[in-house]
């Protein structure tokens, strides 16, 4: 699942993913756990969402799917810093933490490793 405001980041991402065939659940914030089909392997989320962020996205998918692996990533925001975002997402959980600018194939890396674990 990935999770992004970024209409064009998550459709990126989405695409990426999904042409190497998995299955992506897409939505803009964490309330598309609440109508996800899942159960879901791999949560992608971006921390600062509107309605609900990324934060509570993460609590939220643990709640509901508790072997989820969650990346987290963020481009941060004037006040707040993608360091101390990320600090967070990895204090409640997240198995990885990158910003947003990392290439694409890092972040394909990063699900590949989360996959192979969980075998």
């Amino acid at each position: 699942m990935v999770l992004d405001p970024d209409e064009e980041f998550r459709a990126r991402l989405a695409a990426a993913l999904g042409a190497r065939a998995y299955v992506v659940e897409e939505g803009e914030d964490g309330r598309a756990i609440l109508t996800s089909t899942g159960p879901v392997a791999v949560l992608i989320v971006e921390i600062l969402m509107p309605e609900q962020d990324g934060l509570e996205a993460i609590r939220s998918a643990r709640a509901r799917w508790p072997s989820v692996k969650v990346i987290a990533t963020t481009a941060g925001r004037a006040a707040l810093s993608a360091d101390y975002l990320l600090g967070l997402a990895a204090h409640l959980g997240a198995d990885v933490t990158l910003t947003k600018d990392t290439p694409l194939a890092t972040f394909l890396a990063a699900l590949a490793r989360l996959m192979a674990a969980k075998l």
